[in-house]
């Protein structure tokens, strides 16, 4: 693996985890558990792709000055 691929769940040892196993897990490694499944987590932006979505983000914005619409950076549950 790469390390900027997240690939399906790495753990099956057990068909449901919960947050309390999560917090019994010994990876070195980030993962997150999503419906009960362990996913390697994707690696943090770099400060360079931060820095252009970032520029790219406030020129959208004033754009969007006066209008009903908004960007948002991230994803909204």
């Amino acid at each position: 693996m790469d390390g900027k691929q997240v690939n399906e769940p790495i753990e099956t040892y057990i068909t449901h985890y919960t947050y309390t196993d999560y917090l019994r897990l010994g990876y070195e490694e980030m993962v997150e558990i999503i419906r009960g499944k362990i996913f390697r987590m994707s690696p943090a932006p770099s400060a360079r792709h931060q820095r252009i979505s970032r520029k790219f983000l406030l020129r959208i914005d004033n754009y969007l000055k006066g209008q009903k619409c908004e960007v948002f950076l991230h994803p909204l549950m």
